[in-house]
């Protein structure tokens, strides 16, 4: 167990996701997102994230990351189930296209909830001692 304690919620704006640590949480996820082999699932309409708990601490860190990402995503005015990434010639534009939209939220929420952020820098510092 980390020295960090594990966030209870995240924050986004208005909304407040649970975030669901346990194995009791994890067998009792939403069935409609569940995808095998899912480290985490995010569901929107309930406003929570669940994490294995099986997980080693850093790959707990890291998929919490993944699921805020979700987070941000459907948050910033993306269509959660058919997004549209504009086509370009370059593959690089869609990566700048998806980076630029992700970075306003992604400080926002960093503010909102150092200590998450706690969690995931801190503890992850620590899974290395």
């Amino acid at each position: 167990m980390p020295r960090i304690k594990y966030p209870k919620r995240i924050k986004f704006g208005a909304k407040s996701y649970k975030v669901h640590w346990s194995a009791d949480d994890w067998v009792t996820r939403p069935e409609d997102n569940r995808i095998d082999g899912a480290w985490g699932l995010t569901d929107h309409q309930k406003l929570g994230i669940w994490i294995s708990p099986e997980l080693h601490e850093t790959n707990k860190r890291e998929t919490l990351l993944h699921e805020i990402l979700h987070v941000l995503h459907a948050n910033s005015g993306g269509n959660v189930l058919n997004d549209m990434i504009p086509k370009h010639e370059q593959a690089t534009d869609a990566e700048e296209f998806i980076v630029s939209r992700l970075e306003a939220p992604l400080m926002s929420f960093l503010v909102e909830n150092p200590a998450v952020l706690a969690f995931i820098v801190i503890g992850a510092d620590e899974d290395r001692a």
